[in-house]
């Protein structure tokens, strides 16, 4: 039997800037990408509507050659002219769904995750206007949407596990009827999403997170020993 989780208490714009600069990794000692990895970063859009604090996504064009059709932040790989991570993000929105960089409020940088195949991605998490309406690049967006980002704390989802250099990961899947079609949310834009959803909500519940023995809760979003270090840590010989 599945369990809706219940949020009845309104969370100031000042609340959820607090919240999320406790996992800002611009307060914490910088680490480096190996050079194996491509480095790319997504912007995690949130905005609040009806005192309710929502996430905004995409479906990625069919045409594309990587994760195509599939739910995602707005963003892509690091070009060379951009400053920084947080650019990047921002220049991948604007091209995206037409996002102005300047009606971004950033307030945190979370722990970046590894996609296949060798992309290190980082993920910038910002406050954008309620009321935006996204201009969609036809070539690389199919759809822009939204939920509420506390329906990922809610427990109907399936999961499915993988076999990755001989580890089990899980991945969770989160399924939405979206103006008369189903769309499925999963892998790292699931994660990311339940992530948030804790943060914000000050959640206390278990997670898996990547390895299968392993969770996230409030008081550890990361694990020291978690499925992104272990390649992070042993890229020479990891099977990417």
């Amino acid at each position: 039997m599945e369990t809706k989780h219940k949020t009845g208490v309104y969370i100031s714009l000042e609340d959820v800037r607090k919240r999320f600069s406790t996992y800002d990794i611009r307060l914490k000692d910088k680490t480096s990408t190996p050079p194996v990895f491509d480095k790319a970063s997504v912007l995690v859009p949130l905005f609040q509507l009806d005192r309710e604090w929502h996430v905004l996504l995409t479906v990625r064009s069919k045409h594309l050659r990587s994760h195509s059709g599939l739910v995602a932040f707005p963003g892509g790989k690091q070009d060379s002219d951009d400053l920084d991570d947080i650019e990047t993000a921002l220049r991948e929105a604007e091209e995206e769904i037409g996002l102005n960089p300047n009606e971004v409020e950033v307030i945190s940088v979370l722990p970046g995750s590894f996609v296949r195949p060798n992309v290190m991605v980082t993920v910038v998490v910002g406050i954008i206007p309620y009321n935006f309406k996204p201009v969609i690049n036809e070539h690389e967006v199919h759809k822009v949407f939204s939920l509420p980002l506390k329906r990922f704390l809610n427990d109907d989802f399936t999961t499915q596990e993988f076999e990755i250099s001989g580890n089990q990961v899980q991945s969770y899947f989160f399924s939405d009827e979206v103006d008369g079609n189903t769309i499925v949310t999963w892998g790292f834009t699931a994660s990311y999403c339940i992530y948030s959803a804790i943060i914000l909500y000050q959640d206390y519940k278990k997670r898996h997170y990547g390895y299968t023995d392993k969770y996230v809760t409030l008081d550890c979003l990361w694990p020291e020993i978690s499925f992104t270090n272990y390649f992070l840590t042993n890229y020479n010989s990891a099977k990417l």
